[in-house]
């Protein structure tokens, strides 16, 4: 069992602001969907019966994909360097995957407003996660995942 009692407080980095603003939106971003689709759920339920369960393995994969923000954010609060790079991949991917959206819905449509919004502030938040006072926050777990301790 680890014990952080023993960590000298000089030792540990303060966690950025910026990180910290990010990791909860993203855990907010996650929690209110997911409350909103349970409450829904149970609507359903009382409202038409068992016959909703049918629905549970589509509503367990949009569960999943309801909680990857939240992970995300609970690994940037924790400090975790794999959870920064998952953001900025995820960030990238969807960027990437965006094209197709305008592609489909026209350059002058609500959905590229939305594209063009993400843009700026997926944009924003890959900037500063990149940030080389950012990456030295992250770097005792950088240090641990090299092996430089051993």
């Amino acid at each position: 069992m680890v014990s952080f009692a023993a960590v000298n407080p000089a030792e540990r980095t303060a966690r950025p602001v910026g990180v910290v603003i990010i990791a909860i939106f993203l855990m907010v971003l996650s929690a209110l969907p997911i409350a909103f689709y349970l409450l829904a759920f149970l609507i359903d339920l009382v409202r038409y019966g068992p016959g909703v369960l049918f629905n549970t393995p589509i509503a367990l994969f949009y569960f999943f994909v309801m909680a990857l923000p939240g992970l995300l954010g609970w690994g940037l609060w924790n400090m975790q360097n794999s959870a920064r790079v998952s953001c900025l991949i995820v960030l990238a991917i969807c960027a990437a995957s965006g094209i197709l959206l305008v592609t489909h819905f026209g350059i002058v449509s609500f959905m590229a407003l939305l594209y063009f919004g993400y843009l700026l502030w997926g944009g924003a938040i890959a900037v500063y996660l990149t940030r080389p006072s950012v990456k030295r926050a992250f770097q005792p777990e950088i240090e641990i995942i090299n092996f430089k301790d051993l």
